[in-house]
């Protein structure tokens, strides 16, 4: 029977001792199912088989001293088995199914090797009493009736708890079985690959040996290494290749053999040999050692190139023969006489523009009359300063005029042969088509301004977004804040904190992927700032740890004492990295802890560097070791579920990413699920020139004014935005006085005196760069007020853009009161 699993590694024996465990107790019958639902085997317990034994059945018994005898029937072809097992075959559960006549049938799949190979089922109930009943299922079955009387006369019914006991034994009976059959089929499998390598041994045309390490002995070779070598197989097993006179120079064997015991390998080495018919071949071998059967062994596969290096050497003379037209050509071949003035055009050279070979002449001025003119002067300056041997190499693109009237791109190379004085007096080369290369090159140039332009799109874009998002979510945040500066009720006061909140999501989303879009876009520079690291780390803990403490969480920070503390290199985008990585560990654990270390070491570091290894580990959820790659990509979390359940972007770890590459190191992670991550990372920082530093960060002379109470003048054209920065204003002691465009914020200045501009970016009539640009040119009150841009733009270059037409600081929208009041006295305090 094809593809039958029972039959070819299930001995009848095994099914047997399996069926006997239940059977005779249940006085019922047991029938084994391949997966395509085709009965292969059944046995019946040996009461039913002595009341059954009728002329459709052919049974024998199987006694055994031990226990009960079963009857093996062979296949049955019963629809009602068939309806048990096919649903149990193809849903791979366990099924029940009711038969004519009241027999209950339970059938259990078989599972080998992931896949259900069939199904085993069993009867079980009272048979028929019903004379009529009894007498429909023997004629269907093709049994005597008497024989069904009689059955249902002495069947005496089990016990629900019997047959539960039987139940739970089939489904035993069912994972043993398919444990031996994935075992015989496994060992089936081993054999079968086992034969495969000798069979690929044997007749694989790479020369192939086995042999010792230790003593050199040969342990196994293939025909095709018996072939060349002349040599049998008797011959070679057992004996030292070295012995048997194969070598031509027995100290490189002895190199070779010492070179695998002390590295182990060696690779693509040419072995001189002679065969036993005194045949020299050279041989290309590789060898390793492995390991077989508890012995160090050398395991070698080569080829025989005996006739390719003959063939190399036939093709280095044909080369040195020809060398000076193979110097020179690629597609058209000229030659040019210079002594005689006579020049030749292959076919191909003229073929090339157009003509066919005797279409055209082969002479010197033809060629000339057909460069184009603003090449001429060119071209035969080329050649004179290659004669002059000023110019090692004849190489130079010239347009040349095709038959059609067009112009061909070509690429002229050559070489000379000279006299004795240096005198070229013999030049030729080739003739190569560039034309589609300069299509190409233009197309490229077309689609790297178009690329550009598109970046640019994309910049313009971002920052049109960014203006439009953060200027209502300015107003959204400044209203929540003037609503919480009053008094609420403490439900009124959590509504709005958690607006609050979620506005400030909304914001951080937004910072992520305008950075992302920063740095993919290279427009992200580093600053070279120092700094110390300890407080750097103090200070980005203390930030985070309000969120560990919320959450039940301790976090743990060390820096190795030996770490140098003044480094100079971008503070910020390492905090940045810091508390992503930080911010990720407390996100994604619900208990423990979370530590960060940090240790430098200038081994691998340039000199006057250290590279800064950091460490942060958590005892959180742990990432699958298949995504330890992907979460470094953009909007990925690691686990599916991790953003229906933690949130967030998926931007942080790709932003961190590619600053740490941008400060010359790396970043990869470590982690087993729900045993935690440890994210490593590695920047290089430069060590601090104390006095250089000092000096640069010495404070400046005496303010002129303290910054006290200040008139300011506030552009706005958002009505909320203007609403809550006046209200800042005024709450930090200052009197404000609002205006709505550049236009009434150049007209206000001729009308009053004020001590500070506030000046939004965009807005409509005239902007605020406009504006700024008059002010300065002395349109409108003091050319030297103070004015800072206010503005919702965030890209990189737009703080650099509003300096550079006068503005003196940038703050950026939403507004934060802190960081509002600090620029405010920055710019005030000095003229």
């Amino acid at each position: 029977m094809p593809n039958c699993y029972f039959i070819k590694y299930l001995d009848k024996k095994l099914l047997a001792d399996i069926a006997r465990n239940y059977l005779d107790l249940l006085q019922t019958s047991l029938v084994l199912y391949e997966a395509s639902g085709e009965c292969v085997q059944s046995f019946f317990s040996s009461k039913w088989c002595q009341l059954l034994n009728s002329a459709s059945i052919e049974s024998f018994a199987n006694p055994r001293d031990d226990g009960p005898s079963i009857c093996d029937t062979g296949p049955c072809h019963s629809s009602c088995w068939a309806r048990a097992a096919k649903p149990s075959i193809h849903l791979g559960e366990p099924v029940e199914a009711s038969c004519q006549g009241g027999l209950q049938l339970y059938a259990v799949p078989i599972k080998a090797k992931g896949t259900i190979r069939g199904a085993i089922c069993f009867g079980y109930g009272a048979p028929p009493r019903e004379p009529e009943l009894i007498e429909a299922i023997a004629a269907q079955h093709h049994v005597d009736p008497t024989h069904l009387h009689a059955l249902s006369a002495v069947y005496t019914p089990r016990s629900p708890e019997i047959i539960e006991a039987a139940k739970a034994n089939l489904r035993a009976s069912a994972m043993l079985m398919g444990e031996i059959l994935e075992r015989r089929m496994v060992e089936e499998e081993l054999r079968a690959s086992k034969e495969k390598y000798r069979a690929v041994f044997r007749t694989n045309p790479i020369l192939t040996l086995i042999a010792s390490l230790d003593d050199g002995h040969c342990l196994e070779v293939n025909e095709a290494l018996l072939q060349m070598t002349g040599f049998s197989r008797e011959e070679l097993i057992g004996n030292r290749i070295q012995d048997l006179g194969i070598w031509t120079d027995p100290s490189a064997s002895d190199a070779l053999h010492q070179q695998l015991k002390t590295q182990g390998h060696f690779e693509m080495k040419e072995i001189q040999i002679r065969s036993k018919f005194s045949e020299h071949k050279t041989l290309l071998f590789s060898a390793e050692t492995r390991e077989l059967h508890g012995r160090p062994c050398i395991i070698a596969a080569g080829q025989d190139i005996t006739e390719r290096n003959e063939r190399e050497r036939l093709l280095r003379e044909s080369e040195e023969r020809y060398a000076l037209v193979l110097n020179g050509t690629n597609d058209g071949i000229w030659d040019w006489n210079l002594r005689t003035m006579q020049v030749y055009f292959s076919p191909r050279w003229k073929e090339i523009i157009g003509y066919r070979d005797a279409e055209i002449r082969n002479d010197l001025e033809e060629w000339k009359s057909r460069i184009h003119p603003e090449e001429f002067d060119n071209v035969m300056a080329t050649h004179e300063r290659f004669f002059r041997a000023e110019d090692p190499v004849f190489e130079v693109e010239y347009r040349l005029r095709h038959k059609d009237g067009s112009y061909r791109w070509i690429l002229g190379r050559g070489a000379c042969l000279r006299d004795q004085s240096g005198k070229p007096y013999r030049m030729a080369g080739s003739h190569t088509d560039m034309t589609r290369r300069k299509q190409i090159e233009a197309e490229l140039s077309k689609a790297k301004e178009d690329a550009e332009r598109a970046s640019k799109a994309k910049s313009e874009f971002l920052a049109n977004m960014s203006h439009e998002i953060r200027t209502p979510l300015s107003g959204m945040l400044g209203m929540t804040e003037l609503a919480m500066m009053n008094e609420l009720t403490p439900e009124v006061r959590e509504h709005l904190q958690m607006a609050r909140d979620s506005g400030k999501s909304l914001l951080a989303i937004i910072n992520d992927v305008l950075d992302l879009s920063k740095i993919e876009a290279g427009r992200s520079n580093l600053e070279q700032k120092k700094f110390s690291l300890r407080e750097l780390a103090d200070s980005t803990i203390k930030s985070l740890a309000v969120s560990a403490k919320a959450k039940g969480l301790r976090i743990f920070h060390a820096v190795d004492t030996e770490a140098p503390d003044s480094l100079l290199g971008d503070p910020g985008r390492l905090r940045q990295i810091l508390t992503n990585l930080i911010g990720n560990a407390l996100k994604f654990t619900e208990r423990g802890t979370v530590t960060v270390s940090m240790t430098a070491d200038a081994v691998d570091a340039p000199a006057g560097k250290i590279t800064l290894r950091t460490v942060v580990k958590d005892t959180g959820i742990g990432i699958p070791e298949s995504m330890l790659e992907d979460i470094f990509k953009s909007f990925n979390q690691g686990v599916t579920s991790a953003h229906a359940t933690y949130g967030g972007t998926g931007l942080g770890l790709t932003i961190s990413k590619e600053l740490v590459e941008m400060m010359g190191g790396r970043i990869w992670a470590e982690s087993r699920m729900g045993h935690g991550s440890a994210f490593h990372f590695t920047v290089e920082l430069a060590l601090a020139d104390e006095e250089l530093d000092t000096a640069e960060e010495s404070v400046p002379s005496a303010p002129t004014r303290s910054t006290g109470h200040l008139r300011i003048l506030l552009a706005e054209d958002n009505r909320i935005n203007s609403l809550f920065a006046a209200y800042l204003l005024e709450k930090l002691g200052h009197s404000v006085r609002a205006v709505a465009s550049g236009v009434q914020a150049l007209t206000a200045l001729r009308e009053d005196r004020f001590d500070l501009v506030l000046m939004d970016v965009r807005m409509p009539e005239m902007d605020g760069a406009e504006a700024t640009r008059r002010i300065r040119a002395g349109e409108a009150g003091d050319p030297k007020i103070p004015i800072v841009a206010l503005t919702a733009y965030a890209l990189q270059g737009d703080r650099e853009r509003f300096l550079a037409v006068g503005m003196d600081d940038y703050v950026s929208k939403p507004l934060d009161t802190a960081e509002l009041e600090r620029v405010i006295e920055r710019v005030s305090r000095w003229e």
